[in-house]
């Protein structure tokens, strides 16, 4: 029976029989050739290869040559086999080495890579520190790193000598990462992620489960990266459910026009004026409280000598409304105790957004396209301010100072959206960005590389409710939870147990004195300190996982998993503590299994070594 290294010979012959060898000869220097064209990858590392495929050949020459000759032959040359294979598993481990060349840890830059901190890090530090009983908020990350870092030009002088440039841009990209805390930086700070990563809530199923929440069912992150998904921040009532305080984001979506900056993050949605508005308005209901809200205030005003606003808006299912026709109107009140209203009209001061060619009103002053390529844009006005009654009326340009500002829309189809809204020093030609939005309760505390703003209304990481929404699955977990009317703060949602009816469940009523202080935070326990007028739930915004235990004033308790992924459990009224423990069964179940299989075997040592003594004897 013919031995492979006969058959491998025999075809060694059968090819050399052939012309057409050389052009299968030719076809890596003709790839080699082209790579070299086209640059890709560098010359050195192409220059490699073609060392270690012309060593490669070289030596499979030999190793051929070896197969080919049998016992029966005389060998004609001394070449060593051995020698052939000891150089095959060198030019493999040489490969090897030079394929890692290209990974990060081959490509060394500054320590400061690693050990500088960045300004926004810094300031979540800073705001909340990690290091204390109750754990930081949580905060989600939307930025990416196309921007250009304000202190690039600062990194290249201090490193543009002692870099190379390849070690120079990985400095750069870091410093952009860690201000964005991208990956597993914020485990390194001890902040606390909403992403499903390092630092951040364990991505378990139900992780990806409670992404329908923000995502499209059929575009999920199944790693737990729910930043790369995001485009946009999602609803706050959502972010406070999961403790989310802090929210960092780039600019590469606001605009500068005529030298003046806009913040388009957070938009103010404004519906039309119905005849049901009038109507409650005139029996004493508050705009805020309607159904669809027409209103938006904030005396958050920064303290900033203005002499001029200016809006960037558009109008949705407007399109047929006449020019001229009144839309939003803005109150503007001063700190001298007067005010000032402005009225938007469509065509002149804002217009359709994706706006169509028979619309009824011209298209205003374009500001800005809609990011993401959507079709649309956003119109701009300036409005000059009038002046104080007791200011010099001499005076060209005197700045004011506002106070408060409110918009109500008057269109009485349609939607009035907000973009973003900034005061003007016109001498100066500087400004102050005003966040009016209806997407929750944000204020901007941070401005530099990145934004961040803080989420006001965020829930801490355990509270009380009273109210229980029990459903049938998972799915009808999420189309309750999207509902607006879903409060997160007065309710909980879980799956039913066995035949439970699926329906709201109440123990209790709502309280002020409710508490719930985190009194001890580690990660394998959590100690709370419970206070309630009425039985209720305690809930705690970790991720519901199998081995947790709960004690109620040191009695066993029933661990529910709640709100898609979270846990709570109920408590009587009066004040309590409430402990979570990380004591899994599969542990001690492993503690027994080792500690049986080390019995075993010292036994089983022990007959062996009494058989060779008897065996002796």
């Amino acid at each position: 029976m013919p031995q492979p290294r006969d058959r491998l010979a025999s075809t060694w012959r059968w090819l050399r029989a052939r012309r057409w060898r050389l052009i299968l000869i030719a076809l890596p220097a003709v790839f080699l050739l082209g790579l070299i064209v086209w640059r890709t990858p560098p010359i050195i590392t192409l220059a490699a290869w073609l060392a270690l495929t012309i060593i490669t050949i070289y030596d499979l020459r030999f190793t051929i040559y070896d197969l080919r000759t049998t016992h029966h032959a005389p060998r004609t040359t001394h070449h060593n086999p051995r020698l052939s294979i000891i150089l095959l598993f060198f030019i493999l481990f040489s490969e090897l080495f030079l394929a890692t060349q290209g990974l990060s840890y081959n490509q060394p830059t500054a320590p400061q890579a690693y050990h500088s901190l960045r300004n926004a890090p810094a300031f979540l530090l800073a705001a909340d520190p990690p290091h204390k009983p109750t754990p930081p908020g949580r905060f989600l990350s939307l930025s990416g790193i196309t921007y250009d870092p304000g202190d690039l030009a600062e990194l290249r002088q201090i490193f543009g000598d002692s870099l190379s440039e390849k070690a120079l841009y990985n400095l750069i990209v870091t410093a952009k990462e860690k201000e964005v805390l991208f990956f597993n930086l914020p485990l390194v700070y001890g902040l606390h992620s909403v992403d499903g990563y390092d630092g951040g809530i364990l991505p378990l199923k139900q992780f990806v489960t409670m992404q329908k929440l923000f995502l499209p069912s059929d575009d999920l992150s199944i790693d737990g990266r729910l930043r790369e998904k995001l485009r946009f921040v999602p609803p706050g009532r959502l972010l406070s459910l999961l403790n989310t305080r802090w929210i960092i984001t780039d600019k590469q979506f606001d605009v500068w026009i005529d030298d003046i900056f806009y913040d388009l993050q957070f938009p103010a949605r404004l519906e039309a004026r119905t005849r049901g508005h009038e109507n409650a308005e005139k029996a004493g209901v508050q705009s805020e409280a309607l159904p669809e809200q027409i209103k938006v205030t904030s005396q958050h005003i920064p303290g900033f000598p203005t002499t001029a606003i200016g809006l960037v808006s558009h109008l949705e299912n407007a399109a047929y409304l006449p020019a001229g026709t009144p839309v939003a109107e803005i109150t503007l009140t001063f700190a001298e105790g007067d005010s000032q209203t402005i009225t938007l009209k469509a065509g002149t001061d804002t217009a359709e957004g994706n706006y169509p060619p028979d619309a009824a009103h011209p298209q205003a002053t374009i500001g800005v396209a809609w990011p993401y390529e959507a079709a649309g844009a956003d119109y701009i006005a300036v409005y000059s301010l009038t002046q104080s009654p007791i200011s010099n009326l001499q005076s060209p340009v005197a700045s004011r100072r506002i106070t408060a500002i409110s918009i109500t829309a008057t269109l009485p189809t349609g939607q009035f959206v907000l973009r973003g809204l900034s005061l003007i020093h016109q001498p100066t030609t500087t400004s102050r960005s005003v966040l009016l939005t209806t997407e929750g309760d944000y204020r901007q505390v941070h401005s530099g590389d990145v934004k961040i703003y803080e989420n006001r209304a965020a829930l801490p990481r355990a509270f009380v409710v009273h109210q229980t929404q029990v459903v049938g699955s998972d799915d009808e977990a999420i189309v309750f939870m999207q509902s607006p009317a879903f409060d997160p703060a007065a309710t909980l949602v879980r799956l039913r147990q066995g035949n439970e009816p699926v329906g709201p469940i109440s123990a209790g009523q709502p309280s002020a004195n409710d508490q719930a202080a985190i009194i001890k935070y580690e990660p394998e326990r959590v100690e709370i300190a419970a206070t309630l007028d009425s039985p209720g739930w305690l809930v705690l915004t970790d991720a519901y996982y199998p081995g947790w235990q709960a004690t109620v004033d040191g009695q066993p308790a029933e661990i529910l998993p709640v709100n898609i992924m979270f846990r709570a459990v109920a408590v009587p009224e009066g004040e309590h503590t409430v402990m979570f423990e990380f004591r899994p069964r599969s542990v001690w179940l492993g503690v027994w299994v080792s500690g049986g299989a080390l019995v075993i075997l010292v036994a089983g040592l022990g007959w062996s070594l009494r058989q060779r003594a008897e065996a002796v004897l």
